[in-house]
Order: C-alpha cells, then structure tokens, then sequence
C-alpha cells in the first residue's frame, strides 16, 4: 500500500468513526495546530 492510499484510509476512517474520544483528540489537534502557526 503507498502512502497516499494510506492517507486516504485514514481519512476515510476519520471521517465515518463515531468514537467521540478521536473525534475529541482529533478536534485539540486541529486547535493546537492552528494556534501554534498563528504564533510562528
């Protein structure tokens, strides 16, 4: 499997999962991103 495809199922996991505690994690490391380049 390439890295790409890879990606995508990820994605694609991310997306249709009903597990709130990675939708949780997922949503602080959204909001950590966006803060650390908004401070950089």
């Amino acid at each position: 499997m390439n890295l790409q495809t890879e990606k995508l199922n990820i994605l694609q996991t991310i997306l249709n999962t009903n597990d709130e505690s990675l939708i949780m994690d997922i949503k602080t490391l959204v909001g950590n991103s966006r803060t650390y380049r908004a401070v950089t």
